[in-house]
């Protein structure tokens, strides 16, 4: 089958570990795995986590598309969302983190089949899943208005404000981890350093 069902989009920095376990278990508790799309989006200066993918382990996840770019800091990770739900295929968008873990098998069946022609976000508060449907219909949620520090929470309350939240399964859960971005300082891994480069972003694909 050669149809995407469902997508998920995840910005990483640094977090090689982390980012490698996010995606095993994305795919393996995936039931429907030649029907799911992973795509990812790395700076282009990271190279432990751009090596990552010449691991064969991922050579066998037929839709995993892995980007490089431009650093364009963590405050301004919602431009990155909002770009990488244009480019996903499925009916069901999940946007995540690098260092969430998901637990809930045969997730792509429960949430495509339940919600794939709805209007809706359903999840569990910001652990949530997005279709095609409530992105075409809503801006604000296209646009993963907010930016990554609160973007999830605030499209989690505007979904409640308009009546469009389903409570469904957890998708997901965050892990500890000594696998941090933070070597830099606060979040000083995600720092914008040259501001043009919004003007202009980078999608250099390296995998595939």
């Amino acid at each position: 089958m050669d149809n995407v069902y469902c997508s998920v989009v995840i910005n990483s920095r640094g977090r090689v570990k982390t980012l490698k376990h996010c995606i095993y278990w994305i795919y393996s508790l995936a039931k429907f795995k030649d029907n799911l799309e992973i795509i990812v989006r790395l700076d282009d200066d990271d190279e432990k986590s751009i090596a990552l993918f010449t691991d064969p382990y991922f050579k066998q996840m037929k839709n995993l598309i892995v980007y490089k770019g431009a650093r364009v800091g963590f405050d301004n990770l919602w431009i990155l969302f909002k770009e990488m739900f244009k480019m996903a295929r499925g009916s069901i968008v999940i946007p995540m983190a690098d260092d969430c873990m998901f637990k809930v098998k045969d997730w792509d069946e429960f949430y495509y089949t339940n919600f794939k022609d709805r209007a809706v976000v359903a999840g569990s508060k910001a652990r949530f899943a997005l279709t095609r449907k409530v992105m075409d219909e809503h801006e604000f949620i296209r646009n993963f208005s907010g930016g990554m520090m609160s973007g999830d929470v605030k499209i989690f309350y505007y979904a409640m404000k308009h009546n469009i939240f389903i409570p469904a399964k957890r998708l997901y859960k965050r892990y500890s981890t000594n696998d941090k971005t933070n070597k830099e300082g606060s979040y000083g891994g995600w720092k914008l350093k040259d501001p043009t480069v919004l003007d202009n972003l980078e999608w250099i694909k390296i995998n595939g």
